[in-house]
């Protein structure tokens, strides 16, 4: 689809400004593929506010994307920290991990 192609675009060039904006589409979203896709996109990115971003959206998500946000959490050493610090804070059930 032209929108996959445009976040696979923007990822690759990694225009920091489309963070937000992939982000804010990522909350709105409500198909499981397109949320994958704005994943996918997201994990190339550094930036402090993905990880709790995925945290906030965490508990809505289903099995298949909250697959895709383990993986990119785990993907950093420093996000995957803030993963297990929500686990440990009760935020996340271990059970969802």
């Amino acid at each position: 689809s032209d929108r996959r192609q445009l976040l696979e675009l923007l990822s690759q060039r990694r225009v920091e400004a489309a963070v937000p904006v992939m982000l804010a589409a990522l909350r709105r979203e409500k198909s499981d593929s397109g949320r994958v896709d704005l994943l996918n996109a997201l994990q190339r990115f550094d930036d402090p506010g993905i990880p709790a971003a995925l945290l906030e959206l965490y508990a809505s998500m289903r099995a298949k994307v909250r697959q895709t946000a383990q993986g990119i959490l785990f993907s950093r050493a420093s996000w995957a920290l803030v993963l297990l610090e929500a686990v440990d804070s009760g935020t996340i059930k271990p059970e969802q991990i």
